[in-house]
């Protein structure tokens, strides 16, 4: 890890000159205080990015930042907690089998972004999202014994998959914008220690959403002329995520997306591993690389980068293709978070910090 040496070393200069004041000083050392901090500015930043470059948000957001945060999520949900093997190998099994839905619906299209799905790809992806749900709550019952639990979960599956079943293309929708929300809900609770730092992060949450549920972010980006960048206009974004709705309620989703898309990026490359550092301090770049080397070891490092650089340079032949691309075959991971809130439902919401494990 020597290559990253000079970085912490100049991490290093940094905090010495912050801790020589303070007040400064008690948001570096207190992790409550910075991560309050930090989050409030990551919902002031998507805010910001709404109102200022929406569209660009939209196609490159998911080309930059997609493939890190889908690593994350495997990084933080799986293979930091604890898990049993079972657990972990329906994890993994339900993943590759909801790629490979929609790795043959994607083929089976000449254009996925602008086409409906095939009802009986649709139907199957919601039917096998549903039962990766149920098995793992019933592998959260076999480690807790919380069998009431199990049943509660389960029927609250059976009652949700029954009602996506009735509309597949709407399901798919409240899909993409509810999980922007999941993550912010497996921070508060999965990995938030102290409940006091959520109140004003939530405000802030809550204050920015109404601001871009008003759909005023786009009409200050129709003004500026950031409204459309790389083959994205509002109206494209509308058709996509609000179809049929009417024009200022579907700005006010189009802009709400954008924002709490940025937000979902911030908890899974922000907040969530800022919480789940045992003790007060931060990790050195030098740590924090061989913590992802320890999680992932070298074959599934070269394997992130591998489809990151594929991401990246799919989206210097097109952006918008690549950014579609990306959307489609990585929607995995939102029925992964929903699974994986179903173990935890009924296994608890606490499980061995994996600094603590023994390795």
């Amino acid at each position: 890890m020597q290559l990253l040496a000079p970085l912490d070393a100049l991490r290093r200069d940094a905090m010495a000159a912050v801790l020589a004041r303070p007040r400064l000083g008690v948001w570096l050392t207190r992790r409550d205080a910075r991560l309050v901090a930090f989050a409030i500015a990551g919902v002031a930043a998507a805010l910001a990015t709404t109102c200022l470059l929406p569209a660009a948000a939209l196609v490159l957001a998911p080309i930059v930042l997609g493939v890190p945060h889908v690593a994350s999520d495997a990084r933080y949900l799986v293979l930091r907690r604890g898990l049993p093997r079972g657990v972990v190998a329906a994890a993994a099994l339900g993943c590759v089998a909801m790629l490979a839905l929609r790795v043959a619906e994607f083929s089976s299209l000449p254009s996925f972004a602008s086409l409906p799905s095939p009802p009986s790809l649709a139907s199957c992806e919601i039917v096998v999202g549903a039962a990766w749900a149920v098995l793992l709550a019933l592998l959260g019952g076999v480690a807790s014994g919380r069998w009431a639990r199990v049943a509660i979960v389960a029927l609250a599956v059976a009652l949700a998959s029954v009602a996506a079943l009735r509309d597949t293309e709407l399901a798919r929708l409240v899909l993409a914008h509810g999980h922007n929300l999941v993550g912010v809900g497996l921070w508060v609770l999965l990995f938030r220690r102290a409940r006091r730092p959520i109140v004003p992060v939530a405000i802030a949450l809550v204050l920015a959403t109404l601001v871009a549920a008003s759909g005023a972010p786009l009409r200050v980006a129709h003004a500026l002329g950031t409204d459309h960048a790389f083959g994205m206009t509002a109206t494209d974004a509308a058709a996509m995520l609000a179809p049929g709705l009417p024009v200022a309620v579907g700005m006010g989703l189009v802009a709400s997306y954008v924002l709490l898309q940025g937000v979902h990026y911030a908890v899974w490359l922000g907040w969530i591993p800022q919480d789940d550092v045992r003790g007060e301090g931060t990790l050195t770049f030098a740590m924090t690389a061989r913590a992802l080397v320890r999680d992932f070891r070298p074959l599934g490092i070269a394997a992130i980068a591998l489809a990151w650089l594929a991401v990246i340079g799919g989206a210097l032949a097109s952006a918008r293709g690549a950014r579609d691309t990306y959307l489609a075959l990585a929607s995995f991971h939102a029925y992964a978070e929903l699974a994986m809130l179903a173990y935890f439902a009924v296994a608890g919401f606490t499980s061995k910090h994996p600094e603590a494990r023994a390795r």
